[in-house]
């Protein structure tokens, strides 16, 4: 009859390294393709210049509540009836209510679904 013996297992800190390498540039590689995806057609950085519009344009977009980001789930400018594409993705849109630069993620209190 044999006796079972337990087996100890030793760790090689080279090893050890060589793992805690491996777990960080998967990391980063996720994290830098998670930041490029974010980057990627979200349309241009800001459409909030205004300095072209009279001020009761102006007013409009104030009475509205225009924003460049939208805080209503599913409520873009993008999905809004009124919304007047850009000629390219990184130009600000337009739209039949509100006079000037429109973000195609933004928001105002006349969005209609389209």
């Amino acid at each position: 009859m044999t006796s079972w013996l337990p087996v100890r297992v030793t760790h090689a800190p080279e090893m050890e390294a060589f793992a805690r390498r491996k777990l960080l540039l998967g990391c980063c590689a996720c994290l830098t393709l998670a930041a490029a995806a974010a980057c990627k057609g979200s349309g241009p950085s800001s459409c909030n210049d205004t300095s072209a519009l009279p001020p009761d344009a102006v007013n409009a977009r104030t009475a509205l509540g225009y924003s460049d980001t939208s805080t209503e789930p599913g409520q873009v400018c993008l999905k809004c009836l009124q919304f007047v594409p850009a000629p390219s993705a990184d130009q600000c849109a337009g739209c039949k209510v509100l006079k000037g630069p429109i973000h195609p993620n933004g928001y105002c209190r006349a969005f209609i679904a389209s």
